[in-house]
């Protein structure tokens, strides 16, 4: 039987599309642009879910990225690694279930992570 998304519960009071709508609010309270999020199940085994989303500056990249943790913090939801923040044009949080990809426009359109994984399916939050 095929996995989805809906299937796990991260905590008691929280359930994966819970806690994606916590990532979007997070992003938006610091004026992330185009946040978008790809369900990863059945594409790789390791991940559920794939956020990318981008700020104008390196600052506002990592205002971006404290935001997503310290509202994920208080759902007891704790960042597993974190990768890229002190130059902050590519920030990786990394939830294993989850990991937020925050980059600066040229980075995104570079690497163009919603073409490479686009077997993922684009989730509406």
């Amino acid at each position: 039987m095929a996995r989805t998304i809906t299937d796990r519960k991260l905590t008691e009071s929280l359930d994966v599309l819970a806690a994606l709508a916590v990532v979007k609010d997070a992003a938006a309270d610091r004026k992330a642009a185009e946040t978008a999020f790809l369900d990863m199940t059945g594409v790789v085994d390791y991940l559920d879910v794939m956020c990318i989303t981008m700020g104008e500056t390196p600052i506002q990249n990592r205002a971006i990225a404290d935001r997503v943790v310290e509202r994920l913090k208080e759902y007891d939801i704790i960042l597993d690694s974190l990768q890229g923040y002190q130059d902050g044009s590519w920030i990786v949080l990394d939830y294993s279930w989850l990991v937020v990809h925050v980059m600066l426009p040229e980075v995104r359109t570079f690497y163009r992570l919603e073409d490479l994984w686009s077997e993922g399916a684009v989730l509406e939050i």
